[in-house]
């Protein structure tokens, strides 16, 4: 969900962006209109677009930016006042009467994580939005039809504003590896000062050559694999993006493959059906968090993966999907404040024990649900 800070100062930083209201930072320098309602937009300039609900920004068409842009109220400091991090922190503290202590359990591979973390997201954001757009074009409608027959329409698939416009969540299509798409990623990369040889990039695009001196330089432990055949794989083919967003930000990506043939079969010719970024690379799974879920949710589903998350999203259900995760420490401190929780995981052996295991981590307010056998 977010890096690896020192819990005291992760408490800080998270409490600031919790109080503060990023429609009153953005008005300091773009009037809004629509004030009080749960969409706002820039009364200057109408590209831009403010979600009040889940406190993030995007700027469809700014006049002074290579590409569209989103994020959270530290991204907006950042990007549109220049601010570096952790001045973005401490403006966003005065305004709420807060003063962050930056030595709070700090040390210097703390912070180095830290930097780590922004970059991904960085770089996970402006692949997403890539994405995003690529599946709508004709020569992927194989995958738009493939996509739209999991019934969540196509509103829900952009995750639309009012307008139409694609949001944070919008379901994206990683394509076939051409050298077109290759060339568009790269291009988006460049553009947003994004180094397409940083790790983030390299887990999507892929490395070939000096994999040995790249791994050593970046810190990364090298699979064996990649030292064998001296390159590290790109992105599978043909897969259906998610965008994991927390706090306004695309912390991580996961792919499905957009075909509805049987997984054994996909599996019998070869075929792995799911892409996650190496671990290496990018650090551990992330759990995905549905568009209506907050801290303040008085009910709250676990379910097993993205696909079944996004389907709770039209019913207007609070949903996180597990994909793989289980009841640790950081979903326990995520659900702190949600006072039910219902664990409705796949009802087969191995993810019924994992449910349990759930169950009791998280304690009396959950609730166990005994799905359809899987």
């Amino acid at each position: 969900m977010t890096s690896k800070l020192p819990d005291a100062l992760k408490r800080q930083i998270d409490s600031v962006k919790d109080k503060i209201k990023i429609e009153d930072v953005i008005a300091e320098t773009e009037p809004l209109a629509g004030q009080g309602k749960r969409m706002m937009w820039g009364a200057r300039h109408d590209s831009l677009k403010v979600r009040a609900d889940e406190q993030y920004y995007w700027w469809y068409a700014h006049a002074d930016a290579k590409e569209n842009h989103s994020g959270d109220v530290y991204k907006w400091l950042t990007n549109e006042r220049g601010m570096a991090f952790r001045e973005a922190v401490d403006h966003c503290a005065h305004r709420v009467g807060m003063v962050v202590d930056w030595n709070a359990g700090q040390d210097p591979e703390a912070q180095k994580r830290f930097a780590s973390a922004q970059a991904r997201e960085d770089a996970f954001s402006v692949a997403a939005r890539v994405f995003a757009r690529r599946l709508w074009r004709d020569e992927n409608k194989a995958a738009l039809d493939y996509v739209r027959s999991r019934g969540w329409g196509d509103d829900n698939i952009k995750d639309a504003d009012a307008d139409g416009n694609m949001g944070l969540r919008a379901i994206g299509y990683g394509g076939n590896n051409k050298a077109a798409e290759v060339d568009e990623l790269i291009k988006s990369f460049e553009q947003n000062g994004i180094a397409t040889d940083s790790p983030a990039a390299v887990s999507i695009l892929g490395l070939r050559g000096d994999v040995a001196a790249w791994c050593k330089s970046n810190g990364v432990q090298p699979e064996m694999k990649w030292l064998d055949e001296n390159k590290i794989p790109p992105m599978f083919r043909n897969m259906m993006i998610y965008p994991h967003v927390y706090r306004g930000r695309v912390t991580y990506l996961s792919g499905r493959i957009a075909d509805g043939t049987p997984k054994p079969e996909l599996e019998a010719q070869g075929i792995i059906p799911h892409w996650n970024p190496k671990k290496g690379l990018v650090g551990d799974k992330q759990i995905y968090i549905n568009k209506h879920y907050t801290r303040k949710s008085e009910w709250v589903a676990l379910v097993e993966g993205q696909a079944d998350a996004k389907t709770m999203e039209l019913w207007g259900l609070a949903t996180i999907g597990l994909c793989g995760n289980t009841g640790d420490d950081g979903l326990k401190e995520l659900l702190s404040d949600n006072k039910n929780i219902v664990v409705a995981l796949d009802f087969e052996m191995k993810m019924w024990r994992n449910a349990l295991a759930i169950a009791e981590s998280l304690g009396p307010k959950t609730r166990l649900f005994k799905g359809i056998p899987a």
